[in-house]
């Protein structure tokens, strides 16, 4: 349709506005992206629905020119559904007549079908792109706001942190003075060994458990190592010569590397790999003069008892490099995995001992049974003839009158002829 605000000859063409909205001309409203509008790119101009409704019908009330728009038009225009010829207009009839004055009882009022719709008062542009420019205004001043109140509570954190690192600090180094009487610290290696102590002060972990790598407990009398828990970084720990006793209660320490519980009560093997495990760096163990290692060297036990034992650790620990001062070989690890874990090995371990004991008790109690055997043969036929077997002796046959009677028994001894001396 060639409408009066446009000035060119192309007309206003149906579209859908752009991404960003644009501003009706007519009565100056935003419409939305992606609504239907009319839109005239060369002359920059635009219509919502209404307005072009109106525009279209107070063209048709003119003089009808070349340019007017047309009823078919009119009724494709946007926001409003083309007209239909009434029902009763189609049958000839008369319609009764509507009255648009509200009902007496004090109902609400309904606006009869096809009478004209107010319109909503609208804004001057002006005024619109005020109200949404100030309206931005206070967004924009809004997350300001907000970026500031968060920038003070970041600062109000970091202080917080700081005070609480200094506080820590502070902790740590009088505690450190405390525990000097019971160990000394050099490099990153604290050594509390031959002090006689049930379990590690509190002074030790507060001042040094989070920067000693290495720790001496060596010949003091801890039972466990649930003190050890607060050193979290340690790579070594030599806990020799104590009285440490099963379950270790070894805490969890993901830096292991060194274990030395060499001489102390240790008897459940089990229990070690458990503890153990809780190591998954572990590549140093050593528990030599433990009542749960056999040690073939000091005749203690056997040395197929201790190949048994050593393949056992070797199966069940991936990382061990070293066992009781001794290298892991490939050639020893390929065993032990073929004796325990390609076996679906249940964890329970008899030693080589019980099971030479069990052969011997058993081969003394056949032997015994065996003597009492050939006593008893002996008292009942001192003789030594056989005796014959009811099933395969024969009667014997009866003789002629006047013959010798053979008494029946069984038949002499065989003796080799007499050979002559010459």
């Amino acid at each position: 349709m060639k409408s009066s605000r446009c000035k060119c000859r192309a007309g206003l063409v149906a579209a859908q506005a752009p991404s960003i909205g644009v501003f009706c001309d007519g009565c100056a409203a935003v419409i939305s992206a992606g609504l239907p509008t009319r839109s005239c790119r060369t002359c920059d101009q635009d219509l919502c629905g209404p307005c072009f409704v109106k525009e279209a019908k107070e063209a048709n009330d003119g003089a009808r020119g070349p340019h007017a728009a047309s009823t078919a038009e009119v009724d494709a225009a946007p926001d409003r559904p083309p007209t239909r010829p009434s029902p009763v207009a189609a049958t000839g009839l008369a319609a009764a007549p509507t009255s648009t004055a509200p009902p007496a009882s004090g109902g609400v009022h309904v606006a009869a079908r096809g009478s004209p719709r107010t319109p909503a008062p609208q804004l001057p542009p002006r005024e619109v792109k005020a109200k949404l420019s100030g309206a931005m205004q206070r967004e924009r001043e809004r997350r300001r706001l907000l970026d500031e109140q968060w920038l003070v509570e970041q600062a109000r954190l970091q202080s917080l942190e700081a005070a609480r690192l200094a506080k820590t600090q502070a902790a740590a180094a009088q505690a450190q003075i405390e525990a000097a009487e019971y160990c000394t610290f050099v490099d990153g290696a604290l050594s509390c060994a031959e002090r006689d102590l049930v379990t590690l002060p509190l002074a030790i972990a507060a001042g040094f458990g989070a920067s000693a790598t290495k720790l001496d407990i060596s010949w003091n009398l801890l039972e466990s190592l649930e003190s050890v828990a607060p050193f979290f970084f340690l790579e070594e720990l030599m806990v020799d010569n104590g009285k440490l006793v099963s379950p270790i209660r070894l805490p969890e320490l993901p830096f292991l590397r060194v274990l030395s519980l060499n001489n102390n009560l240790l008897t459940d093997v089990h229990d070690l790999v458990t503890g153990t495990k809780q190591c998954p760096r572990l590549s140093y163990l050593s528990v030599r003069k433990n009542p749960l290692c056999p040690d073939a060297l000091l005749g203690i036990s056997s040395e197929g008892e201790y190949t048994l034992y050593r393949q056992y650790l070797i199966s069940q620990l991936d990382t061990l490099v070293f066992l009781d001062a001794t290298a892991v070989t490939d050639l020893e690890r390929k065993r032990a995995v073929t004796r325990f874990d390609d076996a679906h090995y249940d964890g329970s371990i008899v030693p080589v001992a019980d099971i030479v004991e069990g052969v011997r008790d058993w081969v003394g109690v056949t032997v015994a049974a065996a003597h009492r055997w050939i006593e008893t043969s002996k008292r009942n036929n001192p003789s030594g003839q056989q005796r014959a077997t009811p099933s395969t002796t024969t009667p014997p046959a009866p003789c002629a009158p006047g013959t010798a009677t053979v008494a029946s028994g069984p038949p002499p001894p065989h003796r080799p002829a007499a050979t002559a001396v010459r």
